[in-house]
């Protein structure tokens, strides 16, 4: 876990979720719409942080583990709960 491995699930959770909300047609289009943003700006902060943790790895950086398995963890909750935010929205149909 301190090498970044929940960012990539987050990374795939947000942009999974943005994805199917972009497609839906909802009766909250303004909830929609910001929540399709928080997904992309969720999951683009996963990549580049992995990206930047993968990075130091390669680079053979002492990184500090405890604050990468913390972070990433609290990332994937964010992830989770914007996700089933989206999917209720998703399914909320319009009239």
């Amino acid at each position: 876990m301190g090498r970044g491995e929940l960012l990539l699930i987050a990374a795939a959770v947000s942009a999974a979720t943005a994805g199917d909300l972009i497609a839906a047609k909802t009766s909250l289009e303004s909830t929609r719409i910001i929540l399709v943003g928080l997904n992309l700006v969720l999951a683009c902060m996963a990549s580049l942080w992995f990206g930047g943790i993968a990075s130091a790895n390669w680079d053979k950086v002492v990184v500090d583990h405890g604050f990468i398995s913390y972070g990433s963890t609290l990332m994937l909750i964010f992830s989770l709960v914007s996700g089933g935010a989206s999917v209720v929205v998703a399914n909320l149909r319009s009239s």
